[in-house]
């Protein structure tokens, strides 16, 4: 009998997070309607970046990283990633389907260990059944791809789920309830939590400090600082932005302005941009006011 071939995922080499990171987008529009939100784009990420993104409400930030994500297709360009580590996103409001329960949304969360947990399970469950001319195929397959969920902590992430759902004052949660019987807050605690805990090697997280109390933002800072792979943060949370920033992209007018040497850095060249604006009106005033005592000069 012809079996349908197992399909194994590659397993990362120890230096894939430098080597093989892409994460770039070029001259990219995002529109909704008649409303340009992002026009033209360029972004390009390090492996190990770590970026805040500022801007006025409705500016685009959440359309940023829905894009990074893979969420939302821009209206125009390119979107380049290749992320071995995978990639994940903590919505501020996060939707999830009707009728989902929280294990649901887990799952959904964790979506790469699940799957090579099956893929686990279909070649041991071959394995089996196996003549020995097959064994040996069958046994390298399932070395692969314990290695890879090895490699990625695979056997760690519901203790490590426990955890984050204590700490952010989810513990006591029914995964079997329905999501839809948390609040907003505890919703995008929920998802803060799975994503935190999936080990991806891109997190994009959307004002993930609101509705934290202390214990809850010791334990976020914790885990990125101990991130060792790339951050795109939406945050006006000061003291955060001052702690994990690198670079700051702020947003204006559906173009990007991107600023070096963290938030101190950004402060800086604000200051300056806001000084060089005051001088260049100082300046206009003088020119009117000699343009205007020129003509009360010539009419007299």
């Amino acid at each position: 009998m012809t079996r349908e071939p197992l399909v194994v995922p590659p397993t990362p080499s120890r230096n894939h997070v430098s080597d093989d990171f892409v994460c770039s987008l070029h001259q990219v529009s995002v529109s909704f309607a008649e409303r340009d939100v992002l026009k033209g784009v360029d972004l390009h990420l390090g492996a190990q970046q770590r970026i805040a993104v500022l801007g006025d409400n409705g500016a685009g930030k959440s359309t940023l990283l829905r894009v990074l994500a893979g969420t939302l297709s821009p209206t125009s360009g390119h979107r380049l990633m290749q992320v071995p580590g995978g990639i994940a996103m903590a919505s501020q409001n996060p939707m999830f389907a009707q009728k989902a329960t929280i294990q649901d949304v887990i799952d959904g969360y964790h979506h790469r260990f699940r799957d090579l947990e099956r893929l686990i399970e279909a070649i041991g469950a071959r394995l089996e059944r196996a003549e020995a001319e097959d064994s040996e195929h069958l046994l390298i397959q399932l070395s692969r791809v314990t290695e890879l969920y090895e490699s990625q902590q695979g056997y760690l992430v519901n203790q490590r789920l426990m955890v984050a759902l204590e700490q952010l004052g989810l513990g006591s949660l029914d995964r079997g309830e329905e999501v839809a019987t948390l609040s907003g807050g505890q919703r995008s605690r929920l998802a803060l939590a799975a994503v935190l805990c999936a080990e991806s090697q891109l997190l994009l997280l959307d004002e993930p400090t609101n509705d934290l109390d202390d214990t809850a933002l010791a334990w976020l800072e914790d885990n990125l600082q101990n991130h060792r792979g790339a951050l795109v943060v939406v945050s006006h949370d000061r003291v955060f932005l001052h702690k994990f920033a690198q670079d700051i992209l702020q947003i204006e007018q559906g173009k990007l302005r991107h600023y070096r040497d963290g938030y101190d850095g950004f402060l800086r060249a604000k200051r300056l941009e806001r000084e060089q604006t005051i001088a260049k009106h100082q300046t206009w005033t003088a020119e009117l006011e000699r343009a205007r005592r020129l003509v009360v000069k010539n009419t007299n």
